[in-house]
């Protein structure tokens, strides 16, 4: 199981079962060893900054990765995390400024100036297509890197319809049947814990 997915190298890639926000690696007892879950939401800086390595690593150690996106304002409090906005302004400037450069830079992964004006919007289509793609036995991969991309590059708004498909079809990937069921009931019930049914 990982969450976020913002690696510092190999040497966080082991069972760590103490909440950082970042990443906690091990195996989903009703998955096999060639698969890891993947818990993380559509629109997360960190889960952009460490997506391309993330998923380097795991094709390297031939690995299926099952995308469980889930609603980081509603998981952050229940892990017992401040939310976001209740966060002092030193920690914000910090933790969602003085990192990201540090890690873009470390990653090479390019990010906007300043905050995506779209962040706070409802990520629940785009986190619903995701989760459609994963019951519809499409791999998610591509789609999912390139959405965290187009938030934190180029300011794209993942509540968007038409950015969505566009994103979709740059990738190969057919967007109607994910779009039609990324807010269906069954979709919804699996947001935002994304866990298997």
């Amino acid at each position: 199981v990982v969450y976020g997915a913002n690696f510092e190298g190999h040497r966080h890639l082991r069972l760590d079962r103490r909440w950082r926000g970042r990443c906690y690696l091990g195996i989903g007892r009703e998955h096999t060893m060639s698969e890891i879950e993947y818990f993380y939401s559509t629109h997360s800086v960190f889960a952009y900054l460490g997506s391309a390595r993330f998923m380097e690593i795991a094709r390297a150690a031939g690995r299926k990765i099952v995308h469980r996106p889930i609603d980081l304002n509603q998981t952050v409090p229940a892990v017992g995390s401040s939310p976001f906005r209740q966060r002092s302004a030193k920690h914000r400037a910090y933790f969602f400024r003085r990192e990201i450069d540090r890690w873009a830079e470390e990653r090479g992964a390019p990010v906007m100036h300043g905050f995506p004006q779209y962040h706070h919007n409802d990520m629940a289509m785009c986190n619903g297509m995701i989760i459609a793609g994963v019951e519809q036995d499409v791999c998610m991969d591509q789609l999912a890197h390139a959405m965290l991309s187009a938030h934190w590059q180029d300011d794209a708004d993942l509540a968007d319809p038409d950015t969505l498909v566009r994103l979709a079809e740059g990738v190969d990937i057919a967007p109607e049947p994910l779009l039609n069921a990324a807010l269906s009931e069954p979709n919804q019930v699996a947001y935002p814990g994304s866990l298997p049914r």
